[in-house]
């Protein structure tokens, strides 16, 4: 999308004012381009799996770090295949 626009303001730029003006909302959407892609990548949680003193846990990232034992999720996944 900004790309298209930046090659339809070379075509602009005998307009001056207006041109500049343009550029100066390409790069505002540029950024707030930018700023949402980082959002959605922050919202996403995280796996990872860790080595403590009392054994492997998974741990769950997000604002809070949560960490379960694997046999938390063990018991998840037997309850459904027991359905």
């Amino acid at each position: 999308m900004v790309e298209d626009l930046q090659k339809e303001l070379e075509g602009v730029e005998q307009l001056g004012e207006l041109a500049n003006t343009l550029e100066s909302v390409i790069k505002k959407l540029d950024e707030i381009e930018k700023r949402l892609e980082n959002l959605e990548e922050n919202r996403k949680t995280k796996v990872r799996v860790v080595d403590t003193e009392k054994g492997k846990r998974i741990v769950l990232e997000d604002r809070n770090q949560t960490w379960f034992s694997p046999n938390y999720f063990k018991k998840i996944l037997e309850n459904l295949s027991e359905e």
